[in-house]
């Protein structure tokens, strides 16, 4: 059996629980923080202690189940189970090259997509998809030093590892998976160019679906009794809230296996020929984090370890019968073909499993979000119901049909989901429609599948209504790194900023939200003074959208036509520009005079080369290409002038045309003179 280098992995969802005493008109906050557990300086988890309705765990468990299968609690399982495609998966490598990568998180996941396209049929069974790939597309360190918008902290080259909250978003942001053909999970991690991650044949699979399992701890007693509960602090080793019915739980994640091909999950990864897993490993006193991320694809109720030197602590032996059946990923050597029984005890093994519910191959060609990072913390209100909204500029003059709305939830409960293209006042959307209702949230990832719905305007929104079932409505969101709260290193460059997300109503006394009504409140999404991002995602598909070549610039940030980029804000450092824009190579920026520009602001009429293309940049009221001194600011206000009264030669077109109009409605008069005025005052 061969010695295991512990991966450094940071366990499971991660989560932080803010909560808002409110009412809808006057939000007051109050923040309820846990404490980050670290190892050798690093973060190993932060516990989620808000409500999971576990206390009798029937209302979560029977919404989890109703979404894996159409099934009853309690439907007939076997006492063992070993999936019949079990030969077919590949197992994983991550010490392959005489170097452990810490690409384990990684390998769950993109081996929960091969078990899930088995256990369903689906016609993508037998694809193989790349670790590497997610792991490379969750770092920021890249050899053309190009920094990805909102990018985790995280270099893959020093073994860092990562989480499967990552994996996920990962994925339902439309980055992967993509074939291991096109970026091989072999050799030792050496960094890449971001270019090299735009691969030949692109994502595979969409993530429509993802479930979170309640969190399960256990206490081993004196006597050899395991009791179980849904809360624990690490740092105080407190538990709270004990949990009887355990079968239960058990039964819905058996159920998730047998119909979706697995789970993934997490356990302290020990060195040493143990054919089973029970530790409950102490650091300083207390009990350490998980570091290694696995797959079960199976059980077995019967099995007992074999191995006499397994241990619990106090130098007691387990004996106690009952495990999982998990893909590893050491290679076959390892185990028994790759793969290692876990028991139902060990104190890790049922503290944060996800499961894949809903795959498929993806057919749209946006994906519209703000937390590229995902959702790190939740907002609830006292009310039973809170309405959110996401405001997204789109990237295309195209068509698009919006073909789904993807949301998040950290509890069940219902939405309610609505979209508008028509905006008003200050800029604040109206006239909702709704798109569907009594939709099942589950703790975890709900697509809402949508059709015959076009937009053709520069910009949209969708509002979704959380409605709690029992307790307070849970908004999930994104929260930068701030000098109030730390989320850890991970996170530093989690940012959001004002008019992308709102609270939205029309009671102000309950915060209740009617689309009915011809006026809307709204409220900044924030948290005391920072703002934050809503975690909706919608997925569009683009008419006439154009084939990916090897010279192409895509954005989300900023808006491109006749190949300007525009939209860029004044005083964008060419650093901020490179995180908002996405090419298909290695490109340059230059100057007028074609001088490369590496650290200067962005300014009207610098070029971006990629390959044989060049994309011309236009910066909001940087009319003549100057930047915003005195001189500068005069001068675009008298080429703004010139334009309007017609001056003969004076007209703008182009990459100057679009800079002049600095409201962005798609016209310039004299509203964008008096913003230009506005600013030259500022």
């Amino acid at each position: 059996m061969n010695k295991k280098v512990l991966s450094g992995v940071l366990a499971g969802i991660t989560l932080l629980s803010i909560h808002s005493s409110a009412k809808a008109a006057q939000i007051t906050n109050s923040a309820k923080i846990n404490q980050i557990v670290t190892n050798n300086g690093k973060q190993m988890n932060i516990m989620y202690e808000s409500k999971t309705e576990m206390t009798s765990g029937t209302k979560l468990v029977g919404s989890l189940f109703s979404k894996i299968a159409d099934s009853k609690i309690g439907a007939s399982l076997p006492t063992s189970y070993i999936p019949s495609f079990k030969s077919k998966l590949t197992v994983k490598n991550q010490t392959a090259s005489g170097k452990d990568t810490y690409e384990c998180w990684a390998n769950a996941l993109v081996s929960a997509y091969e078990a899930y396209n088995y256990a369903t049929n689906s016609n993508l069974q037998g694809k193989e998809y790349s670790a590497r790939h997610v792991n490379y597309f969750s770092n920021n360190v890249f050899k053309d030093q190009t920094l990805t918008k909102n990018a985790y902290n995280r270099d893959a080259k020093t073994a860092e590892g990562g989480t499967s909250a990552m994996a996920l978003n990962y994925s339902v942001s439309g980055n992967g998976p993509v074939l291991e053909s096109d970026m091989p999970s072999t050799g030792a991690i050496t960094g890449i160019n971001y270019s090299e991650l735009k691969t030949k044949n692109g994502t595979q699979e969409n993530l429509n679906d993802y479930i979170a399992f309640p969190s399960i701890y256990k206490k081993v007693l004196y006597t050899g009794e395991i009791q179980y509960y849904n809360q624990y602090n690490y740092n105080s080793d407190v538990f709270s809230s004990q949990i009887s019915n355990i079968d239960t739980y058990r039964n819905t994640i058996k159920q998730q296996i047998k119909t979706n091909g697995g789970v993934m999950a997490n356990i302290f990864q020990v060195d040493g020929d143990k054919d089973v897993y029970v530790p409950q490993i102490e650091m300083n006193g207390k009990i350490a984090p998980p570091n290694h991320a696995i797959l079960i694809v199976g059980w077995d109720d019967d099995y007992y370890p074999s191995n006499d030197n397994i241990q619990v602590p106090n130098g007691r032996t387990w004996r106690n019968k009952g495990a999982y059946i998990a893909l590893n990923s050491y290679g076959k050597d390892d185990y028994y073909d790759g793969y290692i029984y876990i028991s139902y005890d060990d104190f890790f093994v049922e503290q944060a499993m996800t499961g894949i519910t809903r795959a498929s191959e993806p057919t749209y060609s946006n994906v519209y979000l703000h937390d590229e990072l995902g959702c790190t913390s939740e907002y609830t209100l006292s009310g039973t119901s809170a309405s959110v909204v996401n405001v997204f500029d789109r990237t295309t003059q195209d068509s698009e049909k919006l073909l789904q709305i993807g949301i998040p939830s950290f509890k069940a409960q219902k939405a309610k989901v609505y979209y508008t293209e028509t905006f008003g006042q200050k800029g604040y959307p109206v006239n909702f429609k709704l798109l569907k209702e009594n939709v099942d949230l589950t703790y975890g990832y709900t697509s809402v599948d949508l059709s015959n719905i076009n937009l053709t305007k520069d910009k949209f929104a969708i509002c979704v209504t959380y409605i709690s079932e029992g307790g307070e409505a849970s908004i999930p969101i994104e929260m930068p790194k701030n000098n109030l709260i730390s989320l850890g290193s991970t996170y530093d460059y989690a940012t959001a900023n004002q008019g992308e997300s709102y609270l939205v109503y029309t009671d102000t006394t309950t915060g209740a939200f009617d689309y009915t009504q011809s006026t809307y409140s709204f409220q900044d999404l924030k948290y005391q003074s920072i703002y934050l991002d809503g975690g909706i995602r919608a997925y569009t598909k683009q008419e006439n959208a154009p084939t990916p070549t090897d010279d192409t610039i895509t954005s989300t940030a900023y808006k491109i036509k006749n190949n300007i980029i525009t939209r860029v804000p004044v005083n964008t450092t060419i650093a901020q520009f490179k995180n908002g824009i996405t090419a298909s190579q290695t490109y340059t920026i230059v100057d007028k005079n074609g001088n490369e520009v590496k650290n200067n602001l962005v300014r009207t009429g610098y070029k971006v080369k990629v390959g044989t293309k060049e994309y011309i940049i236009s910066v909001v009221s940087d009319i003549s290409g100057s930047g915003t001194d005195e001189y500068a600011r005069a001068l675009d206000l008298a080429k703004m002038r010139a334009h309007l009264v017609e001056l003969k030669g004076s007209i703008l077109t182009g990459a100057n045309l679009e800079s002049a109009d600095i409201n962005g409605n798609g016209t310039v008069d004299i509203v964008d003179l008096l913003k230009l005025r506005e600013l030259c005052v500022q």
